[in-house]
């Protein structure tokens, strides 16, 4: 495995970071790859000092359960990732007191959550996802899929590992995937997103990008993960995870015309107060 020690002078400062928030990624932001090779990028910054680990072709997803997860509808709204928020307008034109993202700047493509949901501030009741309430039968083969992510995660980052199983613990079964670190998998379909910084997840683990279809050209940009404090990129192709500081800013090259289907599995924060 490859491995890569930054320094405080390799990083881009607070103030050059903060300017690129809501900006979409190129490739003059990373000096470093992209790596799509087994490596560990270490950071003064990054929590425990991991900034990033790819482990490449450790899955083996079958594929229907890739077909299954390919059907996932779900508009984005760009709420989090530095896009202007409005009041939301009501079907008779008037406005309501909940703001949203304009439709005109949303990120392209489709999103949509597997798993369950804490308190928000317009949800009041802990629940499953609409997805999952809806289609009953992809939660159930998502169960496989995230214990084949789940077993990557324990044996390549076990102190991270640990930490979020310990969160974990205090979870109510109904609100989680059984002895699982994660209570929730966002699934994205052909979607870049500008660079941000993920929220509502438990801070004290590792964040992770899991791709399921893609391209897996050796030259090809599309998609590329960006995370520009680090100056760092990855490409990320079917069948490899990208465990990642999801609380660093980061955000995804171009795509191209070809098909990319990605997840995300995380442990919400506040998902140990559901009863």
């Amino acid at each position: 495995m490859y491995r890569l020690a930054l320094h405080e002078s390799d990083l881009l400062s607070e103030a050059e970071t903060a300017k690129l928030h809501g900006q979409y990624a190129n490739q003059a932001d990373y000096v470093y790859g992209p790596f799509d090779y087994d490596c560990m990028i270490v950071s003064p910054t990054a929590p425990d000092g991991i900034a990033a680990r790819l482990v490449t072709q450790c899955l083996n997803t079958p594929s229907t359960t890739i077909e299954l997860l390919r059907t996932v509808k779900g508009e984005l709204s760009n709420r989090g990732l530095g896009a202007p928020l409005m009041y939301r307008e009501r079907p008779d034109k008037s406005f309501g007191h909940r703001t949203e993202v304009p439709p005109s700047v949303r990120v392209p493509g489709d999103s949509n959550f597997l798993g369950w949901w804490d308190k928000t501030d317009s949800e009041i009741l802990c629940r499953p996802t609409a997805w999952a309430l809806e289609r009953p039968d992809i939660l159930e083969i998502s169960r496989d899929f995230e214990r084949e992510v789940h077993q990557v995660y324990k044996e390549e980052l076990p102190h991270h590992w640990k930490s979020q199983m310990e969160f974990m613990k205090n979870v109510s079964p109904a609100f989680r995937y059984l002895d699982s670190p994660y209570s929730t998998i966002t699934v994205n379909h052909n979607a870049r997103f500008p660079y941000h910084y993920d929220f509502g997840d438990f801070a004290g683990g590792l964040g992770n990008l899991v791709v399921l279809g893609g391209t897996d050209d050796d030259n090809d940009s599309s998609g590329v993960m960006v995370m520009p404090t680090e100056r760092i990129s990855f490409r990320v192709r079917s069948g490899d995870i990208l465990f990642m500081n999801v609380h660093a800013l980061h955000g995804n090259l171009a795509l191209n015309e070809k098909e990319r289907l990605t997840a995300v599995l995380y442990a919400r924060e506040n998902i140990n107060k559901c009863r």
